[in-house]
């Protein structure tokens, strides 16, 4: 049946569903960038639309990211902006499975439902098949709304794929191949007539003069240009009309130069005076050539930056075994759906993230976090898409499926770091938005120098040769790739090591902190205290104030109120039956029973409203200075009686925190636990700085002066009350076993078990840094010291100067070191650490060579 199509939006260029002033995220492939010059142009170009909020285009992916408002700004206008620019830019496809089976006149309302989403270029639906290819801007959240809109329509539906691996160069990289065979395979006669044309046997007889020699070379000259270098000539025209000439209008501006006046020599040698009449045809066909090698060699190494991604793509199997009407059958995965019942046996991939219902094994989580030492995991735990069980076979509940599966949460942010722009980048970019042009000026330059006042009397020659190798030489790439190509390495080899930084920026803002402040519970602590001991005022029982704590705990997802109901279900005791229970932020809980008010929490939350504590005061007290956690309980503004629990440190904590002092980095510990506890754990770790008794808010406070202050500083932390404190750091790092508003607060999540990541994400990010700056080094550096040796600047006093070969040739390789130096980076905790003030790194996440990936 022939597909329905429809372009995205309406008419007028709006979305109505979409509110007014709601920014939405969009990020597609950017063809044909070549350079920090053709990135920067079309960053200036998207910059420029209205509605657009924020702008990264990023030279290593080769993908452009932007922020912009759906009410003023549509998909189809940002994808002509970039071909107007210059360059390529098409929509990706996502494809969606619509049920129930779309049935007459549903084709219409649903094509409209989805062409209505912020950031859907077209629809294109088969009602046969009940599917639907939406063309569209990726971007965070585009499949959710989609979802949603079919749900407003009366359907559900379910996000099979999305276009676009992290293999998606392999087919520049083959054309790349293709040319570069081409030009060698007539470059090559065309140096060896330039070279020994003359002494090669009976070629004179084909060839009798230097004319008809100069004439084969010509033709073989003209067949390089206009063949192989036509990927420097046609992006380099376009560049020169749009007025901003880029690395490919210098190639195709020396290249073109070195052949057009050689072609006049050849053709009317008579215009110029006898010295004069070089030819530089193998110039221009080996400049091509060695051009060409640098660029193939550079997207050879720019491919290995995905590595990270490409090893996770590769996580998900193609197969899964799946329960259908009795038997076990063998289904694509994309066919799955929640609910589902999937087989994985021993040594399988897991398919989809589920509940494990059946079966008992061990899950091999390595290539998720990095975790050498795999998971037992039974009935009722849960497992993720892309782990494999090592010793047993599970029957798993699927709960996620395709690109709302934790391994694709995963890959979403390592895209989205991987295209931010870090503040290290700012010289760069400045730099590059004047160096084409001022290369230009300085070859012109250096020709009109060398022509008028060349001593030798070979001033055109000199002039000419000196101008190609200026323009040749010259390389913005390198500026352009110093930073994209190491943050691509770096943060793919974090999330192969399980430390997800869930922005680009946090990458440089992590290597700059001098301070780490940390929550207490759930992270030094374990986060599974458990009551120790328990005390009640005379008049009440234990049982009695064990069963009104658990009443007041049973629905919160605290640890100590888990933990609290844990101790009562243990003893048979039954949860009394409150109600109306609210969070006093920071200090407890509160709630009625029996038509009386109960409360719950720290010594404060009890004093703030009046209430004596009498001989349980001194009874918290001894229990604090034996490091337990105190909750206390009242009613009716009189207290009850008290429990103590205790967290236990959590094994690696430790070694974590001598590790970091080893860094040279300040500890603080900001806990809402009463300060006795807090003192034993911070006396325990070495840590010099407390704050107790916090809540969330005073927690973002003390973390915010000191930001204030000039101090850069990271919070560690797992709960929703650290939710403040990790929006008020310079970087936020939560742990993955935290909760989702943690996560989602965090600037970077630390995942698997423990702290054992986070010196390693510290240290990863100061190599980050280090190899950046030493990148940039690099790119300034060579064109600081290579344009004046292009220029002939040593040719008057020793009588060096660099050719346009050899230009040529330096340019090709300074992007391809600069790549090379980056991907130093995948080896990180590979064993051992690069990082000098990180020599050891912890066994948790290198894990020697076995089950690290």
């Amino acid at each position: 049946m022939t597909p329905t199509d429809a372009p995205a939006g309406p008419a007028s260029g709006t979305h109505p569903a979409d509110p007014a002033g709601t920014l939405c995220d969009a990020d597609f492939p950017v063809t044909g960038m070549t350079c920090a010059a053709c990135s920067g142009r079309v960053a200036r170009a998207l910059g420029k639309l209205p509605g657009v909020a924020d702008v990264s285009v990023n030279l290593a992916t080769h993908r452009a990211s932007l922020r912009y408002d759906p009410a003023r700004l549509v998909p189809s206008k940002i994808l002509s902006t970039v071909t107007e620019a210059g360059y390529g830019a098409e929509p990706e496809s996502l494809f969606i499975e619509i049920s129930p089976a779309l049935g007459p006149g549903d084709d219409r309302r649903v094509t409209e439902a989805l062409a209505g989403v912020p950031g859907v270029v077209g629809v294109s639906l088969v009602p046969s098949l009940s599917r639907a290819e939406v063309s569209c801007l990726g971007g965070e959240g585009l499949a959710e709304r989609l979802l949603e809109a079919l749900s407003r329509a009366g359907f559900s539906g379910r996000v099979e794929s999305v276009a676009g691996s992290p293999e998606a160069g392999s087919g520049e990289l083959a054309l790349l191949v293709r040319d570069l065979t081409i030009a060698a395979l007539l470059s090559f006669p065309l140096v060896l007539l330039s070279m020994a044309g003359s002494r090669i046997p009976g070629l004179t007889r084909i060839l009798p003069d230097a004319t008809a020699r100069h004439i084969l070379e010509g033709a073989l000259a003209l067949a390089v240009f206009l063949g192989p270098g036509r990927r420097f000539l046609g992006p380099g025209l376009r560049a020169y009309r749009h007025l901003s000439p880029d690395m490919n209008s210098l190639v195709a501006t020396g290249t073109g130069a070195a052949l057009l006046y050689s072609l006049l020599v050849s053709l009317a040698p008579g215009l110029f005076p006898e010295a004069d009449r070089h030819v530089y045809f193998d110039t221009t066909g080996m400049v091509i050539t060695v051009i060409l090698l640098g660029r193939t060699l550079e997207a050879r190494a720019r491919r290995r930056t995905g590595d990270a991604l490409a090893a996770f793509a590769a996580l998900v199997p193609d197969r899964a075994e799946r329960l259908s009407e009795g038997t076990w059958q063998s289904v694509s995965v994309r066919d799955l759906l929640p609910g589902d019942l999937v087989r994985v046996p021993a040594g399988e991939r897991i398919p989809a993230d589920g509940v494990v219902v059946r079966g008992q094994a061990r899950v091999d989580l390595s290539s998720m976090t990095g975790e050498p030492m795999p998971v037992s995991v039974r009935a009722d735990s849960r497992v993720f898409c892309g782990t494999s069980p090592t010793d047993g076979a599970l029957e798993i509940l699927v709960e996620a499926v395709g690109d709302q599966t934790r391994l694709s949460g995963i890959v979403r942010a390592v895209l989205r770091a991987q295209g931010a722009k870090l503040p290290v980048e700012a010289l760069a970019d400045r730099v590059v938005a004047f160096f084409t042009p001022a290369v230009l000026f300085v070859s012109l330059a250096t020709f009109l120098l060398w022509f008028f006042f060349d001593p030798s009397g070979k001033g055109l020659i000199h002039g000419l040769e000196s101008a190609v190798a200026v323009l040749l030489v010259a390389c913005p790439c390198a500026m352009g790739l110093a930073t994209p190509a190491a943050v691509m390495v770096a943060t793919g080899r974090a999330a192969r090591l399980g430390i997800l930084f869930r922005r680009g920026e946090s990458l440089e803002a992590l290597s700059r902190v001098g301070t780490v402040c940390f929550d207490k519970t759930g992270t030094l602590t374990q986060g599974s205290p458990a009551v120790v001991d328990r005390a009640a005022v005379s008049g009440e029982t234990l049982e009695g104030l064990l069963s009104l704590a658990a009443g007041m705990e049973s629905a919160s997802t605290h640890p100590l109120g888990r933990a609290i109901v844990e101790a009562a279900r243990r003893e048979g005791r039954t949860p009394s039956p409150v109600e109306e229970v609210t969070v006093v932020p920071g200090r407890g809980l509160r709630g009625i029973f029996e038509g009386q008010t109960v409360l719950l929490g720290s010594r404060r939350l009890l004093r703030e409203n009046g209430i004596d504590l009498g001989e349980m005061e001194e009874r918290g007290a001894d229990w604090e200075r034996g490091a337990s956690t105190v909750v206390y309980v009242a009613r009716e503004g009189r207290i009850l009686g008290a429990l103590a629990l205790n967290d236990p440190l959590r094994p690696e904590s430790p070694e974590v925190a001598d590790r970091l002092r080893g860094m040279g980095l300040s500890l603080v510990l900001v806990t809402g636990d009463g300060k006795g506890p807090a003192s034993a754990v911070a006396e325990t770790l070495g840590i010099s700085e407390l704050h107790a008794g916090c809540d969330p808010l005073e927690k973002g406070t003390i973390v915010g002066s000191a930001v204030a202050r000039g101090e850069r500083v990271a919070f560690v932390g797992d709960g929703i009350n650290d939710a403040p404190a990790l929006a008020s750091a310079t970087v936020g790092l939560a742990l993955s076993s935290g909760t989702g508003v943690a996560v989602e607060t965090a600037d970077v999540t630390l995942a698997g078990p423990g702290l054992s990541r986070l010196p390693a994400a510290i240290a990863l990010s100061r190599q980050t840094l280090r190899t950046i700056r030493l990148n940039l080094v690099w790119a300034f550096g060579y064109n600081i010291l290579l344009i004046p040796l292009a220029a002939g600047a040593a040719r008057p006093f020793w009588g060096i100067a660099l050719t346009p070969m050899m230009a040529g040739a330096a340019m090709g390789l300074s992007s391809v070191l600069v790549v090379g130096n980056s991907l130093r980076l995948a080896g990180f905790a590979r064993g051992t650490s690069i990082d000098g003030s990180f020599t050891a790194p912890l066994r948790e996440f290198s894990g020697g060579t076995g089950g690290e990936p």
